[in-house]
């Protein structure tokens, strides 16, 4: 649960959106959303869970191939996990 800006409230979500509008993507990504806690949610959930499943398919000997994919403030997580 994280607060919200555009929604005023805490929701479910990833990270906070400070606006909504086409602006949204062609502004400094910290001006419209957070990327603190983008790489928050990366360290406390997705880095984890990715790390687990690493381990398990290497020991399967599948190693290196985790897939990881979002609809939505997901999406832009599962690209942050390219860096």
């Amino acid at each position: 649960m994280r607060y919200v800006t555009v929604m005023k409230q805490e929701v479910p979500s990833w990270f906070d959106i400070k606006f909504r509008s086409e602006k949204s993507f062609k502004v400094d990504f910290d001006e419209a959303f957070s990327s603190k806690e983008v790489i928050e949610s990366y360290e406390k959930v997705l880095k984890p869970i990715i790390d687990y499943e690493y381990e398990y398919l290497k020991e399967k000997g599948k190693g290196g191939k985790v897939y990881v994919g979002g609809f939505s403030q997901g999406c832009g997580m599962s690209l942050h996990c390219l860096s």
